[in-house]
C-alpha cells in the first residue's frame, strides 16, 4: 500500500491533468445528452403558449370526436338490432337432419306417385274410350 501511496505523491501532476480531461469529458458528454435549465424553460413556455393557442381547437376536436362517437352508437345499435333479428329468422330455419328428412319423404312420395302412375293411364284410357262411345252415341 505504502507502494501506491508513494507513487500517486509522485506522479500527482498527471493525475491531477487525466482527472480533469475525464471530468471535461464527461461534462462535455452531459452537456450535450441533457437539456439545459434555459432549453427546459423555453420548451415549457413554448408548450404552454401553444397550448393556449390550440385550447378551442382542442374543445372542437373533442366535440367532433364526441359526435363521431355517438353516431357509431347509433350505427352499433341498429347493427345489433339487425343480427339480433336475423338470428332470430335463422333459429327457425331447418337443420341439416331436416333437410335430409325431407327428401327422404320426398323420394318416398315418388316412389309412391310412380306406382300410382299406370292407373291414372288406365283411368284416363277409359275415360276417353268413354267419351268416345258418348261422342258416337249421338251421332246415330
Amino acid at each position: 500500500m505504502d507502494d501506491v501511496i508513494q507513487h500517486i505523491s509522485d506522479n500527482w501532476k498527471f493525475y491531477t491533468v487525466l482527472i480533469a480531461i475525464l471530468g471535461a469529458a464527461g461534462l462535455f458528454w452531459l452537456s450535450k445528452y441533457f437539456a439545459t435549465k434555459k432549453d427546459l424553460e423555453a420548451h415549457t413556455i413554448s408548450v404552454r403558449e401553444r397550448f393556449e393557442n390550440n385550447e378551442t381547437s382542442v374543445r372542437e376536436r373533442f366535440e367532433m370526436n364526441e359526435a363521431k362517437l355517438t353516431k357509431q352508437q347509433l350505427e352499433h345499435y341498429k347493427l345489433r338490432d339487425i343480427v339480433n333479428e336475423l338470428d332470430g329468422h335463422i333459429k327457425y330455419l331447418p337443420t341439416a337432419q331436416d333437410s335430409q328428412a325431407l327428401r327422404e319423404s320426398m323420394a318416398r312420395l315418388e316412389g309412391r306417385l310412380e306406382s300410382v302412375e299406370p292407373m291414372f293411364k288406365q283411368i284416363l284410357n277409359q275415360y276417353n274410350m268413354l267419351v268416345e262411345n258418348e261422342l258416337r252415341g249421338e251421332k246415330k
